[in-house]
């Protein structure tokens, strides 16, 4: 118990209180043990309980598995995700992530102050960018979404090669080029619209950046 780090140490011990007490069915814990050479490692630790006949536990059969690895990338990408954030929250341009289905992920107070939303609002309402494209301009982004829809049917995410390696840039870069959107209030802003589909997680994406003209 001393080589548990101390903030780890109460939650470690009322896990295995929980599943002695036949609170929990499994026990299983996530700690920082302290390494022979004094740094901290992270170990998943699991176990299960020998029972007598009375229902008493007589003894207790565990692994450790180190998954320090796992934890310093989940770090490193809370760290990403959060610059990530900040810079999308952060730029004067309006910008919108989507996915390859049109749906939006995240968009910016940039973009929605343009069109006369606020960013909670914009995203309660599961608005897209063709949500609010009037005709002419919507049956054009819907010839543009099935096109990168079709590169992205084409994409799996254990290739050995890079993303960008895989796909031409101009394949990847849209716009720029001008339409207009359609306000909260009803009347058509005009906007310069330019992006490019990127890979985030495994996973495409369209990052598109929205100017007011």
């Amino acid at each position: 118990s001393k080589r548990v780090y101390p903030d780890d140490f109460t939650q470690l011990m009322a896990d295995i209180e929980a599943y002695l007490d036949r609170q929990t069915l499994t026990y299983e814990n996530c700690h920082r043990l302290q390494h022979k050479q004094g740094h901290y490692v992270w170990i998943l630790n699991r176990g299960t309980a020998i029972w007598d006949e009375h229902g008493n536990p007589t003894r207790f059969i565990g692994t450790y598995q180190d998954i320090t690895a796992q934890k310093q990338a989940e770090v490193a990408l809370q760290e990403s995700e959060h610059h990530w954030r900040n810079l999308i929250q952060e730029a004067r341009i309006g910008l919108i992530l989507s996915r390859l289905d049109g749906t939006t992920v995240e968009v910016n107070p940039a973009f929605t102050r343009m069109v006369g939303y606020e960013v909670a609002e914009f995203l309660d309402l599961n608005l897209s960018f063709l949500d609010i494209t009037p005709e002419p301009y919507r049956t054009l982004e819907l010839e543009k979404l099935h096109q990168l829809q079709v590169l992205g049917s084409q994409y799996t995410p254990d290739r050995s090669s890079s993303f960008k390696e895989v796909y031409e840039d101009s394949a990847l870069r849209f716009g720029p080029y001008e339409k207009e959107l359609i306000h909260k209030h009803g009347h058509l802003v005009p906007v310069k619209v330019s992006g490019l589909v990127i890979e985030r997680t495994g996973k495409l994406f369209i990052w598109g950046s929205v100017e007011n003209i």
